[in-house]
């Protein structure tokens, strides 16, 4: 008798399901803390210097469609005060809005019949229908909103304050002959600033130009009455124009600036000191300035406290002018 040995093999028919990958939408959005910034540039999953986006303070959100819905992604954003000198990245990472599916691997089963003494008759191998598995329908797109955190306030390397114009009103009293019997004299007038022509960070280089009045009371401080104070007849009249340059230091809302100058003053008709020169009913002498001041710039509007130091060439007599400002930038 014959001895035969059959070997039977299952073989394993792995199914493949199609898998649709999920895309989504991300989107970002950040908050102006700083009113000086004026521009802000983002760029997706790198910090390459030549891939940064670049867009205006107005602009605090970015988006972006068809991405993998398996992946994160990170957003880094930067702010700046002139487009030049930028701060040092912020940046925010989204989260996977679908998970990775698992792979299983099904194992092989293979059967072994062991010999036999006997004849085995050869069998017809069953097939095994494998069954029809449906698609699996994509699944449907989904936007998840990240929030981006509010950009914290880093510190620019080397940014420069931006020009600003002024126009100030600005009144005072004058204190006159500084050293010897003094008298006193109402001043008011208007100032045009032409602020950080030059600057960095803190500093910047000014032009101002102040015209005004001076109303010098004839009567002694004695015989002040309703009469006097009010009458224009009472007073002997001067105008003025300063030129000032100088520098301002700046932190925030807070600025101190000392500036130095000339004066020219023009006296009117019968009020005159020693003159250096004269214009029909005017007689004019020039005068040796120095101010030092402290102002409160809040966005378009000013208030400031300034002191003002005059030396009169020709009559050599000195001055202290202390007066209160207020004003707008533009």
């Amino acid at each position: 008798m014959r001895k035969r040995i059959l070997i039977v093999a299952l073989l394993l028919a792995a199914l493949v399901a199609p898998v649709f990958a999920a895309q989504v939408t991300v989107e970002w959005n950040w908050v102006k803390n700083d009113p000086a910034v004026q521009y802000f540039r983002y760029q997706l999953d790198g910090e390459a210097d030549d891939a940064w986006t670049v867009v205006d303070a107005d602009t605090t959100s970015y988006s972006v469609s068809g991405l993998d819905a398996t992946g994160s992604y990170t957003l880094y954003l930067q702010q700046s005060y002139d487009g030049v000198y930028w701060s040092e990245s912020a940046s925010t990472t989204s989260q996977a809005a679908v998970p990775q599916p698992a792979v299983v691997e099904e194992p092989v089963v293979v059967e072994e019949v062991p010999a036999a003494d006997v004849a085995v008759p050869v069998e017809e191998p069953v097939v095994t229908e494998i069954p029809v598995v449906e698609e699996v329908p994509a699944v449907v797109e989904e936007t998840p909103v990240v929030e981006e955190p509010a950009a914290p306030a880093q510190t620019v390397a080397a940014p420069r304050q931006p020009f600003t114009f002024t126009l100030s009103f600005m009144g005072g009293v004058g204190l006159n002959n500084i050293g010897g019997p003094l008298d006193y004299d109402a001043q008011a007038g208007l100032q045009l600033g032409f602020e950080n022509i030059i600057s960095n960070s803190l500093l910047g280089w000014d032009i101002k130009l102040n015209v005004g009045a001076i109303a010098n009371p004839r009567y002694a401080m004695s015989d002040i009455s309703f009469s006097n104070l009010f009458s224009i007849s009472q007073y002997d009249k001067s105008l003025y124009a300063d030129l000032l340059t100088g520098v301002n230091l700046t932190a925030g809302i807070t600025q101190f600036y000392l500036d130095g100058g000339a004066r020219l003053v023009m006296d009117y008709g019968d009020f005159r000191g020693d003159s250096l020169f004269s214009v029909g009913n005017f007689y004019g002498s020039v005068q040796a300035t120095g101010v030092l001041g402290f102002r409160l710039n809040f966005n378009w509007f000013n208030v400031a406290l300034e002191g003002q130091y005059l030396y009169d060439f020709t009559e050599n007599t000195h001055t202290a002018v202390p007066r209160l400002m207020f004003g707008f930038n533009f």
